[in-house]
């Protein structure tokens, strides 16, 4: 049964979201994805329609989602805090401190593509602007996405970096095939040498900048939309929800296929991802929410809502399953599975772990990796067992 202080849309768009983000991910269990080009990489015409598949419904539509949601939690973090007359500055400190350790440990021992230390770093950046009025945050969210992602797009248009491909193609292959090969059959050490290499790459500076503009102003319109309780008020928005779907959908959809009408012009890519995939996150969580509104399809949902409830386990137990199967220190599979055949294994993946959190959950009223975090933001040892 889900706990009455916890919102049933909230978990299911969060679980449904992992889905999305592990679907992604997968590339880089199965490639260097940071030097190469997809299309070049895997060449069969299975593999080209699944990349097609995951470059036009589920990159950079997923990761929105779950930014918004972020910024959704942490509102109602706030508001559960101070009705409770808790002091909410110095377990957010804790909070967003534990989120940075577990990142750091996730790219130092795990993956590179860690998002947790972003989050917390990003998320200290909001709190001074969640006393805001709802609709002010709103606003504010919006023109800054907007006007921040607009003229990142037309500064890229301008900077004649108007050749194609989304990533350089792959002419160093010394470094590629270095890099197949430490992944493949390298020891830990250079694993996790090449490990810290490859964030390195993925979070320079300018990708930080642009990171940041992107999911700042997600954080805030989460927090805008929670302070409005939408998720909470489901019912009373009525066909509002299939409206927006529609609309949302077919702009997203537009918008991610301009790059292959238009070409793979890094601004036309970057226009792709960061309104494309807003557009579709958007889509995708209204459509999740009609569906929950009738009776049979809410009972199928109500799987994503257990792994909702444990997302940062979850999050972090599919980097560790990936790394076991791909890298060197587990079966070794780098760079010898092809595209398709990985975007299964998500599914196997996660159909396994949407089980665990279906047992896990009936003892525990938390997922192990939830229960420490929400222990050290309390600051003591909470209870676990049902």
């Amino acid at each position: 049964m889900i706990p009455q202080n916890r919102i049933l849309a909230l978990d299911v768009l969060r679980g449904i979201a992992l889905f999305g983000i592990l679907m992604v991910n997968i590339m880089s269990f199965l490639s260097p994805i940071l030097y190469i080009n997809p299309l070049q990489w895997w060449t069969s015409t299975g593999d080209h329609l699944t990349y097609l598949m995951i470059d036009l419904f589920f990159r950079s539509s997923f990761y929105p989602l779950f930014s918004l949601l972020f910024g959704y939690s942490l509102m109602i973090f706030r508001e559960r805090a101070l009705a409770k007359e808790l002091p909410f500055n110095r377990l957010i400190l804790r909070r967003f401190s534990f989120l940075f350790m577990t990142g750091f440990i996730h790219v130092l021992f795990i993956w590179h593509g860690d998002i947790l230390m972003v989050y917390a770093v990003i998320g200290f950046f909001t709190l001074p602007f969640l006393k805001m009025p709802p609709k002010l945050l709103l606003m504010f969210g919006c023109v800054l996405y907007l006007l921040a992602n607009s003229f990142f797009a037309i500064f890229l248009a301008l900077s004649g970096f108007l050749h194609l491909g989304t990533n350089e193609p792959a002419r160093n292959y010394k470094l590629i095939n270095t890099i197949v090969h430490i992944y493949q059959q390298g020891t830990y050490r250079e694993i996790t040498r090449q490990r810290v290499q490859d964030w390195m790459v993925e979070y320079n500076p300018q990708a930080i900048i642009l990171l940041f503009f992107t999911v700042f102003p997600l954080f805030l319109i989460g927090a805008g939309f929670s302070k409005l309780r939408l998720l909470e008020r489901i019912e009373e928005y009525g066909s509002k929800w299939k409206r927006v779907f529609v609309w949302t959908l077919l702009l997203g959809i537009m918008i991610k296929f301009l790059p292959y009408i238009f070409g793979e012009m890094k601004a036309l890519i970057y226009i792709q991802d960061v309104f494309g995939g807003c557009c579709q996150a958007i889509s995708y969580a209204c459509l999740v929410v009609v569906l929950l509104k009738k009776k049979r399809t809410a009972k199928f949902f109500m799987i994503f809502s257990f792994a909702g409830k444990m997302s940062l386990t979850i999050y972090l137990l599919q980097s560790g399953v990936a790394s076991i199967l791909f890298y060197g220190y587990g079966l070794q599979l780098f760079a010898r599975v092809s595209l398709l055949s990985g975007s299964i294994l998500v599914l196997a993946i996660y159909g396994v772990q949407v089980v665990f959190c279906t047992f896990w959950l009936k003892y525990s009223f938390n997922g192990p990796i939830e229960w420490l975090w929400r222990s050290f933001t309390y600051f003591r040892f909470l209870k676990w067992k049902r």
